[in-house]
């Protein structure tokens, strides 16, 4: 954990030079979710400092395959004297790309088996229908719509609650989306000065506390379908939709306002 750097947002070169060349990437059906997908729906001033750029796929792959799926990429980065290399993690395959030890970035592909391929099937492919295209130089790439941002974040924050009782959630807002970002750089600065202590509990709350700020943000700068959320709630299968219900009152309240409360 104490090697983890949050050091890049969607201002950084290397997370550009990192989107300008997705399509290197070979799977098929990729798409950007996220902190770095947020960013793509914000004011870049309020943009939070993150450590990975995650992106899923309906595709079940191993680690050879996608060694063999980033290879393109890895090829661009070696060229331009980025040093790079490839772990697997619990939840995601993981190409780190690094050129200096103040920016790097952990480009992570979604782990998904063949069952859990076809058990979430509709909501995957729902997801991958629903992404936004993007360009950035002469590269174009997916990424999740804001509305699939916030389902995902507020399930995440659930299973946060389900798993780890202990962590504290708040039960309100902040006084302004730019002192939520500041209670976020203020909690960062200290975990990195405790590194040598940190434990996993610790992350979980970092990781808490920026999937709050991102619902906040996502509902602040954009007008949301609310009629997306009553299909999408449809195909999750939330095993607790009072608990989303009452996330989404609590963080996304401009968007809870116009959902039809029969929806939960």
């Amino acid at each position: 954990m104490k090697d983890l750097k949050i050091s890049v947002n969607m201002k950084s070169k290397l997370v550009k030079e990192t989107l300008s060349n997705l399509d290197k990437i070979l799977v098929e059906d990729k798409v950007v979710c996220g902190g770095l997908a947020v960013q793509h729906y914000i004011p870049d001033h309020l943009y939070r400092y993150t450590c990975d750029l995650d992106m899923a796929t309906k595709q079940a792959m191993n680690m050879t395959d996608f060694k063999q799926d980033v290879e393109p990429l890895v090829n661009h980065f070696q060229e331009e004297g980025y040093k790079t290399s490839e772990n697997k993690s619990r939840y995601s395959y993981n190409l780190n790309v690094e050129k200096n030890p103040e920016e790097t970035l952990i480009i992570q592909l979604t782990r998904r088996s063949p069952a859990l391929i076809k058990n979430n099937e509709a909501s995957i492919s729902n997801e991958l229908q629903n992404a936004l295209e993007n360009k950035i130089n002469e590269s174009k790439y997916k990424v999740l719509k804001p509305e699939d941002l916030i389902i995902r974040k507020i399930c995440r924050i659930g299973e946060f609650k389900e798993h780890y009782p202990t962590i504290h959630i708040p039960t309100h807002k902040a006084e302004s989306i730019e002192k939520r970002l500041q209670e976020l750089v203020k909690k960062r600065t200290a975990l990195y000065e405790s590194s040598s202590n940190l434990s996993k509990e610790d992350v979980i709350d970092l990781r808490l506390d920026c999937d709050i700020y991102d619902v906040e943000v996502l509902d602040l700068f954009n007008q949301l379908d609310q009629s997306y959320f009553e299909y999408s709630k449809s195909l999750r299968g939330l095993k607790d939709p009072k608990t989303f219900e009452s996330f989404l009152k609590t963080f996304a309240p401009s968007l809870y306002s116009r959902i039809p409360s029969k929806i939960f």
